[in-house]
């Protein structure tokens, strides 16, 4: 089963914590889709590699939360497709 979790975002700051819970997972995600805007891809890729839970990584340029959601949509081809903000930590399980 393939599960494809999105993640607009602004800040790498969050991001540790979420990758962390999902790693954790008991069905972990195929892949996680971070769409950063106003932030170092540097940061975040170095976040990425500190975990076992496969990033891709797509740059926003310009527009709102709606237009990440949006760029990351087009890569997502699983069967479930889970929406997070980089704040939050995904419960066990």
């Amino acid at each position: 089963m393939k599960i494809f979790v999105i993640v607009p975002s602004k800040s790498y700051w969050y991001l540790n914590y979420l990758l962390s819970s999902l790693r954790e997972q008991i069905i972990r995600p195929y892949v996680v889709i971070l769409v950063i805007k106003n932030c170092g891809i540097k940061a975040v890729k170095n976040a990425c590699s500190s975990y076992t839970v496969p990033c891709l990584i797509a740059k926003q340029d310009r527009g709102s939360l709606t237009t990440g959601c949006n760029i990351s949509k087009r890569e997502a081809k699983g069967i479930i497709i889970i929406l997070f903000t980089d704040d939050v930590i995904a419960p066990k399980g």
